[in-house]
């Protein structure tokens, strides 16, 4: 992307030796204990990738341990999805379903819409699934309820706030 705007701006007008503040990482992350023997459900869109690419890889890392994973992750645009080698490693593993809300002039043939309307296709297990979920407040709310309305314990729906 181009270096007119926001924080890309700021880095690229950084002189050397000139001063970065950086704060610590926002969020409490997931309990992964809580989730061993259950299939998962990551469901996230824009920057929350984020903290559920670091939980799916530690999940990865002892696969054995969970049920089926299922990542949901929506963005605007395809140019919008980052990590796309990972994306393409994950699809092999894992039932993984992009959501893009605005394809404009890409040639996009996946899923057109919100990352929120991939879930009532899911065949969740209300029973044995638990769901993280990170992405704009309005977002996890949405997915909260659906989950809810399948029949998902709000005990075992994990926010990264």
């Amino acid at each position: 992307k181009d270096h007119e705007t926001g924080i890309a701006h700021e880095l690229y007008q950084l002189k050397v030796g000139g001063q970065l503040q950086i704060g610590p990482p926002f969020g409490r992350g997931y309990p992964i204990e809580r989730l061993k023997g259950k299939d998962i459900l990551l469901a996230g869109m824009g920057s929350g990738l984020s903290p559920l690419r670091s939980l799916l890889k530690s999940i990865l890392r002892r696969e054995h341990q969970f049920g089926k994973i299922t990542f949901l992750y929506g963005a605007r645009t395809p140019e919008d999805v980052p990590f796309k080698n990972e994306f393409d490693l994950w699809s092999r593993k894992i039932d993984l379903r992009l959501a893009i809300s605005q394809p404009q002039h890409s040639q996009w043939t996946g899923f057109l819409g919100r990352v929120t309307h991939l879930l009532p296709e899911l065949p969740l297990h209300f029973n044995k699934t638990a769901a993280c979920i990170c992405g704009t407040k309005t977002m996890q709310e949405e997915v909260i309820n659906l989950l809810e309305r399948a029949g998902i314990s709000k005990e075992n729906v994990f926010t990264n706030r």
